[in-house]
């Protein structure tokens, strides 16, 4: 047992002498211990750092997320596009402000903020700011990259007063800033500019993400205006598509179209008020729109004169568009009336051409100093264009119709004269007929008489000399009034010649004499002494008494009852105007046919043609006189001629 226990002690020698080895084996894992103790938490720092990292990527990727799901769903308002950039951008960065400028070649104009106090706003919107050299901005444009400056308050710029830095440094209480410049292409199209309140500069990581915020900026901006352009393409074509519309359908109203058109460009190119001012050499449609209400009336009052003393004088002296910025600031404005009246500031002259000649003028204003961009210009010079279109279809279709007119007046007076020619031949035909059968049928009854004188026994010698007499009178008076008639066809004043009218009216009534004889009817004159003459055809006007007077004889010999009365009177009219009237007893003229007793065929007499009076009334008119009838009293009917006197100044001419 004993061997045994020695020989078990070996194991334990054995184990002593393992025993330092044991020991050495501990001390190296206590060294490797030590070891992964250090390889974990340089690990764990990398782990941490890694996760910071992603996370950030995440928010990065989150916030352009956003940013492009609101350009994509945008409308054409970049501002809530700016508003997230802007607030991304200054979560991101660990900053505490933030603003968005847009550039326009000169100035850079404040567009979005965030986190800024309302007074730096306002120091901003007072005037475009065009950055001083030292400025993080000036620095910025110069270099064409972004701009870090760590202490903005032992910044150059600042200590040399320049106001936007002052400001930002005194109001909004920046230190740190960073200005990212925005690219489109090789064009600067604005910037970017971030601040922190304290004096911690920003690492390059985050200047990288300012610059793709930048990038993501100008998409929107250029989605923006490709959108506006886009509207405005079609609002223009709209525009276009109306004016040409009202121009089809208003061919003749001039007016309706030019006031529409000027609606049209007024809106479409952000003016507020216009007028159209027309060269009335060319047409005279005068149309405005906008403004007071007094804008229409002062707006008549300027007138199209190329001068230099208005925007309009200048475009039509120059035949082009013509605009300037601020009425106040031209020292060769002379519409100061005009101006305090509507109010505008910025104002453009666009010419309506034709054949490169100025015909008329928009004008279009501002009532602030904004003035037109050049897209703008053309729009306006297009509607220009198309209102000289509408001007030239409303003249060349009122020529058209004028010519058309002239035309159909033409045609309806050689109707007029080729009917008028075919009724003064029948009417000739009828007054030949109607007027020579009186003096015919008196020959043939003083002819038959002076036979049955002959036959007497002794044969009446002096009865058939009467007789004889009366049939040579009758002969002459056919004969006359065959001339009468010729007369009455031809030229209006040849033959004329100063007539006696008492003179005339003895003349006549002596004729008819026997008539009335015949008849049982008293003639009886009613003659001023000193009665002035007048001019005319004598014989007409005696065929016009006869005629009366027959009509009168036949009136009366038809009523069996009465007395028989027959009256002529010459009585004066004026000063320069003479009254016949015939006057008999006999039964009047029915109140219905006296309505168109003169017209031709229409006669009272069961055999008659309805010849005399007609041409009795265009003998009258064709002396520059009247005839009318009218009821005298207690019965009977008076017809009045009225006739104008001889002129002394017409007597002396000839």
């Amino acid at each position: 047992m004993a061997r045994g226990s020695k020989a078990g002690g070996k194991p334990l020698g054995g184990r002593r002498r393992k025993t330092p080895g044991r020991k050495r084996h501990s001390h190296q894992n206590a060294v490797r211990r030590g070891g992964v103790a250090s390889v974990a938490g340089r690990r764990k720092v990398v782990v941490s750092r890694l996760d910071r990292e992603l996370k950030e990527v995440a928010e990065q990727q989150v916030a352009t997320s956003e940013v492009l799901r609101l350009i994509s769903s945008s409308s054409g308002d970049v501002q809530p596009i700016f508003a997230s950039i802007l607030a991304s951008a200054v979560r991101l960065c660990a900053a505490d402000n933030g603003v968005i400028n847009r550039w326009d070649g000169g100035a850079l104009h404040l567009i979005a903020t965030h986190n800024m106090p309302q007074a730096f706003i306002d120091v901003r919107n007072q005037s475009p700011y065009r950055p001083h050299q030292h400025s993080a901005s000036g620095r910025m444009l110069a270099s064409k990259a972004p701009v870090h400056i760590a202490d903005l308050a032992e910044d150059r710029s600042y200590l040399e007063g320049n106001p936007p830095t002052v400001a930002a440094v005194e109001v909004v209480g920046i230190r740190t800033t960073l200005a990212v410049p925005m690219w489109k292409g090789d064009e600067l199209v604005g910037s970017i500019s971030l601040g922190r309140n304290e004096v911690r500069p920003f690492t390059s990581g985050q200047i990288e993400v300012v610059q793709n915020f930048a990038a993501q900026a100008v998409v929107a901006i250029e989605n923006a205006r490709l959108l506006h352009e886009l509207r405005e393409t079609l609002e223009q074509q709209v525009a276009a598509a109306d004016v040409l519309k009202i121009i089809s359908r208003s061919t003749f109203d001039l007016q309706t179209v030019l006031d529409t058109l000027l609606e049209l460009v007024v809106r479409l190119c952000g003016a507020e008020l216009g007028a159209l001012h027309p060269k009335r050499a060319n047409f005279r449609a005068f149309a405005t729109y906008g403004g007071p209400a007094s804008h229409n009336e002062v707006a008549s009052t300027v007138l199209f004169e190329p001068d230099s003393g208005s925007v309009m004088g200048r475009t039509a002296l120059e035949g082009r568009p013509v605009q300037v910025a601020d009425v106040l600031a031209d020292p060769q404005y002379q519409l100061q009336a005009a101006q305090q009246q509507l109010g505008y500031r910025t104002c453009l002259g666009v010419p309506l051409l034709r054949d490169g000649e100025p015909i008329g003028v928009i004008v279009l204003m501002r009532s602030t100093v904004r003035p037109f961009t050049d897209r703008q210009i053309q729009l306006a010079q297009n509607f220009a264009d198309q209102a000289v279109v509408a001007i030239e279809n409303a003249r060349l279709l009122t020529e058209l119709r004028q010519r058309t007119d002239a035309l159909s007046r033409t045609v309806a007076e050689l109707q007029r004269e080729r009917k008028n020619k075919l009724m003064n031949l029948e009417a000739m035909a009828a007054s030949i007929s109607h007027e020579v059968r009186q003096p015919l049928a008196s020959i043939a009854s003083n002819g038959g008489a002076a036979i049955r004188f002959l036959g007497h026994a002794p044969p009446n010698l002096e009865e058939v000399r009467s007789a004889l007499n009366r049939m040579v009178s009758e002969s002459h008076r056919a004969s006359q009034v065959f001339d009468n008639i010729r007369a009455l066809f031809e030229k209006a004043e040849q033959g004329h010649e100063s007539i006696d009218v008492n003179d005339l009216v003895r003349s006549v009534l002596s004729g008819l004499q026997g008539e009335l004889d015949d008849h049982g009817i008293t003639g009886r004159l009613d003659l001023p002494r000193d009665s002035p003459s007048i001019t005319g055809h004598k014989g007409q006007l005696q065929e016009v008494l006869v005629n009366l007077i027959h009509n009168a004889i036949e009136a009366m010999r038809a009523d069996e009852a009465g007395r028989r009365l027959l009256q002529v009177s010459v009585r004066p009219g004026g000063a320069d105007k003479l009254i016949v009237a015939v006057e008999d007893s006999g039964p009047g003229i029915d109140a219905k046919q006296a309505a168109n007793i003169f017209d031709a065929f229409v006669t009272t007499k069961p055999h008659g043609m309805g010849l005399g009076l007609a041409l009795s009334r265009m003998i009258v008119e064709r002396h520059g006189g009247q005839l009318s009838v009218s009821p005298a009293q207690p019965r009977g009917a008076v017809f009045r001629m009225v006739l104008p006197t001889a002129q002394p100044s017409s007597k002396a001419s000839r």
